[in-house]
């Protein structure tokens, strides 16, 4: 989502689908007015529809494939600061996310394409990655809930902090689609499930200690131009969205081949 209070168009969503179809019928009609009135070459009735029709599918598929590539910029620096990582932090590759955890796009992140990178790439210790805060200001809950996995680390280091990021997003999935509220009773209840001392969380909690840390997430963000969540950062590129696992992988494959 963006930071000026508007939505990140999201890649896979109705929007996309909808502009794929009305360009393909666009191209449809031209080429089947182009194949109309060109010279068949020989061609019979069918064969002429057989190459119209594919023509217009490898055009869906082009599309399909171009809207599916992140908007990429670049970026120099070390962003991974001292925030928690998931998997091995020797791995050969870091993913650098910025992201708020009441935001749609990234609990969609979270559903699609971090199992997978998961699976693949950071249990494998080929990826790990850092997750730093950008609650965004119109999202209520995104800041308590970003304290309380602080807290989580504070406490229980980066095994609890995901353990408690993980709990939000499913909390969410269980109150339906969009932005959803999780609330402070129930930030407390994940800390409990998750086996945190009580006591030292909810004085942490109250305390709002790892506020300072949270700001500085979102100051260093605000500083590469990143105003949208999900963002990531991968080697030296930059970029936005809740992108599938395949653009990732592409990314993450051409990068893991120019470390070697």
């Amino acid at each position: 989502m963006k930071g000026n209070n508007t939505f990140t168009k999201n890649p896979n969503g109705k929007w996309l689908i909808a502009t794929i179809l009305f360009g393909s019928i666009l191209v449809a009609g031209a080429l089947i007015f182009v194949g109309l009135r060109l010279d068949k070459n020989g061609l019979t009735d069918e064969e002429l529809q057989t190459k119209v029709v594919t023509g217009i599918e490898q055009y869906i598929k082009d599309q399909q494939n171009k809207a599916n590539q992140p908007d990429i910029s670049e970026v120099e620096g070390d962003f991974t600061d001292d925030d928690a990582v998931l998997g091995d932090k020797d791995a050969p590759l870091t993913i650098v996310e910025f992201s708020d955890f009441q935001c749609p796009a990234c609990r969609s992140f979270y559903n699609n394409a971090f199992k997978e990178l998961s699976s693949s790439y950071i249990g494998t210790g080929k990826v790990n990655l850092v997750y730093r805060d950008y609650p965004l200001s119109f999202h209520e809950n995104a800041l308590p809930a970003a304290i309380a996995a602080g807290c989580a680390k504070e406490q229980g280091g980066d095994d609890k902090f995901f353990e408690i990021h993980d709990k939000i997003f499913d909390g969410q999935n269980l109150k339906g689609n969009g932005t959803v509220e999780i609330t402070n009773d129930e930030l407390k209840k994940y800390a409990g499930e998750v086996g945190l001392d009580m006591k030292k969380f909810n004085d942490c909690f109250d305390n709002q200690s790892p506020l300072d840390e949270i700001l500085k997430d979102r100051d260093d963000a605000d500083k590469i131009g990143i105003d949208a969540t999900p963002s990531f950062i991968i080697g030296n590129k930059k970029f936005s969205g809740a992108w599938t696992f395949d653009a990732f992988k592409e990314i993450i494959e051409a990068e893991l081949a120019a470390a070697e």
